[in-house]
C-alpha cells in the first residue's frame, strides 16, 4: 500500500506539512526483493511482470533506483506500455532530478491506461511538488473516485492539500472529513481541520481536531515544529495561557533552532518593547 504524500527531491520543498510524498510500502527488506525476483522468473510474461514491478518499487522504498530501473526496463522490453513500469520508471526518474523525463513517463503510463488509479496518484503527488496545484487536484479528485483503491484515505487527504493551496476551504475541509471517515488514524487529516478551523476562530473545534492529531500522534518527539505553534495559537486564542505555555516549552525543548521558535521569542521581544514604552509614557 501506498502512503502519500511526497516531497521534491531536486527543487524546493513546497510544504513543512504533510508535503506530498510517497513511501512504497508494499513490503520491507532484502528477503521480500529476493521472493519477487524468485518469482519474476516465471513463464507467465503478466506475473513475471507484475514481481518485476513489485521488487522495482521495493528498490524505490530503500532509495535505490538503479536496481529499480533495471526491473522496470525488463518489463518495457516485453511490453512497453505496462502502465505501472512506466509509472515505475516516472517515480524513479523523480527520485533522481528529472522532473521532465518524469513527466513525460507519467503521460506515457496514463495515455496507456487512463484509468490507473495508483499511476494517478503518482503523477498528483508530482504535480503537487512542482506547485501545479491545481494540475494536481484534478488527479486526485480522479483517484478519489476509485471507491475501492487501497490509498483512499491518503489520496481524499492530499485533495484536501491540493484544496488548501488553492483557497478551496470548503472542498478542503470536506475531503479531509473524508480521509478521517475512511481511516480514523489519519492524524495529517486532523491537524489540518484543526488549522482551518483556526483560521476561522473556532478555536473549540480546532481544539477538539487537535486532541484528536495528538491522541493518534504516538511520541511527543512527532510533533513538528508548525504544529507546536498551531497548538500555541489554538490555546492562546482559546485564552488558556498554561495549555499555550506548554506548546511553547515543548519547541524551545525539541526544536530551540526551529524558524518558528525564533519567530515566537522575536514576537516576544517586540511585545516586551511596545508594553514597556506604553507603560513609560504613562510614568
Amino acid at each position: 500500500m501506498y502512503q502519500v504524500l511526497k516531497s521534491k527531491l531536486k527543487k524546493r520543498v513546497t510544504s513543512k506539512f504533510a508535503i506530498m510524498s510517497v513511501i512504497i510500502s508494499l513490503a520491507s527488506g532484502c528477503t521480500v526483493i529476493e521472493t519477487y525476483t524468485r518469482f519474476s522468473d516465471t513463464k507467465d510474461p503478466e506475473k513475471s511482470a507484475e514481481y518485476h514491478v513489485k521488487a522495482a518499487f521495493l528498490h524505490l522504498q530503500r532509495g535505490h533506483t538503479e536496481p529499480a530501473k533495471q526491473k522496470l526496463n525488463k518489463v518495457l522490453e516485453t511490453n512497453p506500455n505496462n502502465p505501472a513500469a512506466l509509472a515505475g520508471m516516472a517515480l524513479s526518474l523523480e527520485r533522481e532530478g528529472e522532473p521532465e523525463e518524469a513527466e513525460s513517463f507519467y503521460r506515457r503510463s496514463l495515455k496507456a491506461d487512463s484509468n490507473y488509479t495508483r499511476g494517478r496518484e503518482l503523477y498528483g503527488a508530482f504535480l503537487f511538488s512542482n506547485g501545479r496545484y491545481q494540475d494536481a487536484f484534478d488527479e486526485f479528485e480522479f483517484v478519489t473516485k476509485d471507491k475501492l483503491y487501497e490509498n483512499l484515505a491518503a489520496a481524499n487527504l492530499n485533495l484536501g492539500l491540493c484544496a488548501v493551496r488553492l483557497g478551496k476551504k470548503d472542498q478542503a475541509r470536506q475531503a479531509f472529513e473524508k480521509s478521517i471517515r475512511i481511516n480514523s488514524n489519519q492524524s495529517k487529516s486532523y491537524i489540518q481541520l484543526a488549522r482551518l478551523s483556526y483560521e476561522e476562530n473556532d478555536y473549540r473545534f480546532a481544539s477538539r481536531y487537535f486532541r484528536s492529531y495528538e491522541k493518534h500522534l504516538g511520541s511527543v518527539q512527532n510533533y513538528t515544529p508548525r504544529a507546536l505553534m498551531l497548538g500555541y495559537n489554538i490555546e492562546t486564542g482559546a485564552k488558556r495561557a498554561n495549555n499555550a505555555k506548554r506548546y511553547i516549552s515543548l519547541l524551545s525543548q525539541l526544536y530551540p533552532n526551529s524558524a518558528e521558535y525564533a519567530k515566537f521569542k522575536k514576537t516576544r521581544s517586540m511585545n516586551n518593547k511596545a508594553i514597556n514604552t506604553i507603560e513609560g509614557k504613562d510614568s
